[in-house]
């Protein structure tokens, strides 16, 4: 019973230690010299270099997102995008939690995804100018369908059209950097733009919208000129039906539905001040909060797509091609860095030997014979590194466990993280080893016996261990 016991414990320490290592043992000068993030990591897509770019929390410096790269956070923490403009860019970001090497299985996926509504216009023909005064119902056919063409098909500076609404977009791209120039911060800044009275998109859809309600308003009263007078209502209506105009009148109310439903979008999306972070609230947060935990840490995948606005003769929409992603991981601060190497172990302790002799009276007892030394080797031996240090030399403490049947073991020690080196770079620790040996349980030395076979069956870890001393010399990390 209380060799299971002994060896349990050990098994467990063993087991721990492989939990603790997580993911470090391959890159532990790149753990220790992991940003600590106190709020949030700001991502951002340099187009002159065409990279990812990084920076936390305040700090205005940024730096560029390599294959490896990793931070640390003691607390949850955001991803978030400086100055975020949504006609211009769009940010994503997935976060995968993925289980350290002692756990094998991914069990969270959260992806949060910001879109830009797209939109629909008409195409653009010109009519000529309609007169200014004012007419009686059915009077003058020429007057009243140049109004309709005009309200229709515009000229193309007209709202709705492609080329005003190609304009448009362009205007309110530029708006909304220029307010963040100004100090404002994002949801001041694209609210603003939404919501403008004279140039607003909102403003915008509104206008558009009028006139689609005008257009139709007009159709219907030329087609009732049409039917009750006839003459040129008549021929110009047979004109008018052969371009479709209850179509370009829906084209007018799509547009203006579309403009209202990107105003709804940026609203409901940007102007929310809880979405934001950072200095006067200019940073974007793409997605819920990050917390690594001690058992799993947090891959983040961040990607960028440019907004470009086409505009055709039947429609203007928003296309997004793909600018650049990245990948890096958020793992839980610790003091500490754990890692295995593989090397060797120089470590040894006495264990009792005993056997049989006679005693006066010829009978066989118990004999202690010299004690014999034998080797620890462990299952497991992991270095905690400090973080507390950037050179060639690093302090680390030292945990092993060997969970051997015949002499289970706990190692604790110190030593140096050696890095730098070819082939791995090195570490040198040593310290006390704490190993339970077989001893009697319940015979004396002295005591008479028919054998060895009564010795050894009453041998059993002692209940308190022996203590030695062990150097150890890890390499290949």
């Amino acid at each position: 019973m209380r060799i299971g016991i002994e060896l349990g414990l050990v098994s467990r320490v063993a087991a721990v230690l492989l939990v603790a290592v997580g993911i470090a043992s391959p890159q532990t000068r790149q753990f220790l010299d992991a940003p600590v993030v106190k709020s949030q990591i700001v991502v951002r897509w340099n187009a002159s270099t065409k990279t990812m770019q990084w920076a936390i929390d305040d700090n205005p410096k940024y730096l560029n997102i390599g294959p490896d790269t990793v931070f640390l956070a003691k607390q949850g923490i955001y991803v978030t995008y400086p100055r975020l403009n949504p006609l211009r860019v769009q940010a994503t970001s997935s976060v995968t939690a993925v289980a350290d090497p002692a756990f094998a299985a991914v069990t969270k996926l959260i992806e949060a995804i910001t879109s830009v509504a797209t939109t629909v216009a008409p195409g653009s023909v010109v009519a000529g100018a309609a007169p200014a005064a004012p007419r009686a119902p059915c009077s003058d056919a020429q007057a009243d369908i140049t109004d309709l063409v005009d309200l229709l098909y515009g000229p193309s500076g007209q709202p709705g059209q492609p080329d005003a609404l190609k304009t448009a977009a362009k205007e309110w791209i530029k708006a909304i950097d220029a307010r963040y120039s100004k100090g404002q911060s994002g949801p001041d800044a694209i609210g603003g733009v939404v919501e403008d009275e004279k140039a607003g998109i909102r403003a915008e859809a509104k206008t558009v919208g009028d006139i689609a309600a005008k257009a139709k308003k007009l159709l219907d009263a030329f087609q009732k000129c049409a039917a009750s007078v006839g003459g040129p209502y008549e021929r110009s209506l047979k004109w008018l039906v052969l371009s479709n105009p209850s179509e370009r009148v829906q084209q007018l109310a799509d547009i203006s539905a579309a403009l209202t439903k990107l105003a709804d979008t940026l609203t409901s999306q940007y102007v929310d001040e809880t979405k934001w972070m950072g200095t006067n609230n200019t940073n974007y947060i793409l997605g819920n909060e990050i917390d690594a935990t001690a058992e799993k840490m947090q891959n983040v995948t961040v990607k960028v797509v440019n907004i470009a606005f086409t505009v055709s003769s039947s429609s203007i929409t928003t296309d997004q091609p793909a600018a650049g992603s990245a990948t890096f991981s958020v793992r839980r601060y610790s003091a500490l860095t754990p890692e295995v190497g593989v090397g060797v172990v120089f470590g040894t302790i006495t264990q009792p030997v005993f056997g049989t002799a006679q005693n006066a009276a010829k009978q066989t007892i118990v004999a202690r014979k010299p004690d014999k030394s034998v080797s620890v080797n462990p299952t497991v031996l992991v270095n905690f590194v400090c973080r507390c240090g950037s050179g060639l030399l690093t302090p680390m403490a030292q945990i092993g466990a060997a969970a051997s049947k015949d002499v289970p073991a706990i190692l604790l020690g110190a030593g140096l993280r050696l890095f730098g080196l070819s082939k791995g770079d090195v570490a040198i620790g040593g310290g006390a080893m704490f190993a339970w040996v077989k001893d009697l349980q319940k015979l004396h030395v002295g005591d008479v016996v028919t054998g060895t076979n009564d010795i050894n069956s009453d041998l059993g870890f002692s209940s308190r261990p022996r203590v030695g001393g062990y150097f150890a010399i890890q390499y290949k990390f």
